[in-house]
């Protein structure tokens, strides 16, 4: 009977699986099966992924699946007189016939946005994707028709292996000049639609199963927080100013001390505000969660515009566009490094500007969190942002986990409690 077995041939933390043959005691044939994995995660003797990696059920199903269809093939067809193309082959099939047209990624991406509705709920409480995120999967749908159209070879379910996945990038970046969140962003559509095509019971690579995504690291993302200082120019500029800059500053401000997100911050209304015992309190039901957070705010002059100053309604647009202007006025002009959309390219490019003209909307969200992190319970802040998961809140605001930190709030409270008592 042919041996058959299993190897990696790197040392890097990601490397791609070779298959071994040998037909007789004399021969030997090898080649790659065009599955990458994570090497901390392979078991040599069993010559198997352990239990310990996610994708390791996908990966070790495949492989018996590779393992079986060539054991078939070389007791059917003599395995002295294989040769190495006819064993590929073999190989491929089991990892997936060529596809009909159903089985195109970029048809499966706008089947997915329309039997998905039918599958599972969103986050805002309904069914199906959400507004932004089905707009998403329709982009996706549209660069992979493109992308298919440059290389006049349809991406297919079956034939998503490494090379075909790192073409796809290097175009996204090469020609498309995508920034790495965005491939990295791309890359995930294609890991959540193969898995749903699998689930129906589509023949996928199981590469893009256990497909990697990226994102920007910490020291990669710049972040536009506006401190303590700026927030304190900003109080001393809003008594200077009226019209629509006085209540894009008011909304600016508002912003600041309540860290909604820009749809939750804009909708906010006058019935929406009550009075607590040690300041106002500002009831939100989060559209993006559909979780009610209620915030407190005791600044008086943030109090003064929720009670008698109460700002014009504005529109998201015209907010991004103007707060820059009044980010402006208020000393906001130091150089710094950030991205901004190049109008040429309508592309997000690195380089150095003003402060002022990189200030978001969202940039209010993160410098609220920003701000009060460390000198106010971490699990308070995420009572207030809506966050659930405290490793993604300290990404949120580009921290990390810091057991001084924590250890040196504990005494606090402790020490706050024994003075009490």
């Amino acid at each position: 009977m042919p041996k058959i077995s299993f190897r990696i041939r790197s040392e890097k933390s990601q490397a791609g699986i070779y298959v071994y043959l040998y037909p007789s005691k004399k021969s030997r044939i090898e080649f790659p099966v065009e599955i990458s994995i994570r090497t901390a995660f392979w078991d040599k003797r069993k010559m198997r992924m352990t239990n310990g990696a996610d994708e390791g059920a996908v990966v070790n199903d495949m492989l018996e699946q590779i393992e079986v269809t060539l054991i078939q093939f070389l007791n059917s067809n003599g395995h002295l007189k294989v040769k190495k193309k006819h064993l590929q082959e073999q190989v491929k099939l089991a990892m997936g016939r060529p596809a009909k047209m159903e089985r195109r990624l970029s048809v499966q991406a706008r089947n997915y946005i329309e039997q998905i509705p039918y599958k599972r709920s969103n986050i805002s409480g309904g069914m199906g994707l959400s507004k932004n995120t089905e707009r998403l999967y329709r982009r996706f749908a549209e660069l992979v028709e493109e992308y298919d159209a440059s290389t006049h070879r349809p991406m297919m379910l079956a034939g998503l292996n490494k090379k075909c996945i790192d073409g796809f990038v290097r175009w996204m970046f090469e020609d498309r000049n995508y920034a790495v969140s965005n491939v990295g962003t791309q890359l995930k559509c294609i890991k959540t639609i193969s898995k749903n095509a699998k689930a129906e019971g589509m023949k996928v690579h199981p590469n893009a199963l256990i497909l990697k995504t990226f994102s920007l690291s910490k020291h990669e993302r710049y972040m536009q927080i506006i401190s303590d200082d700026e927030v304190h120019a900003l109080k001393n500029l809003y008594a200077t100013l009226n019209g629509l800059h006085r209540s894009i500053c008011s909304w600016m401000l508002i912003g600041l001390f309540t860290g909604q997100r820009i749809g939750d911050l804009l909708s906010l209304t006058e019935e929406q505000i009550k009075q607590g015992k040690n300041g106002l309190l500002i009831d939100f039901n989060q559209q993006k969660t559909k979780r009610h957070v209620t915030i407190g705010v005791n600044d008086p002059i943030v109090s003064h515009i929720l009670i008698n100053d109460f700002p014009r309604r504005i529109n998201s647009i015209t907010f991004n566009r103007e707060m820059k202007v009044v980010a402006r006025m208020a000393g906001m002009v130091e150089v710094v490094k950030g991205r901004k959309v190049n109008p040429l390219t309508r592309r997000k490019e690195l380089g150095e500007y003003p402060k002022y003209s990189l200030i978001t909307a969202h940039d209010l969200r993160r410098s609220f969190a920003t701000n009060l992190y460390g000198k106010v319970p971490t699990p308070l802040i995420m009572k207030m942002t809506g966050h659930t998961k405290e490793g993604n809140f300290l990404t949120y605001i580009g921290e990390h986990h810091n057991k001084d930190h924590y250890a040196e709030e504990f005494l606090s409270l402790l020490t706050s409690s024994f003075k009490e008592d």
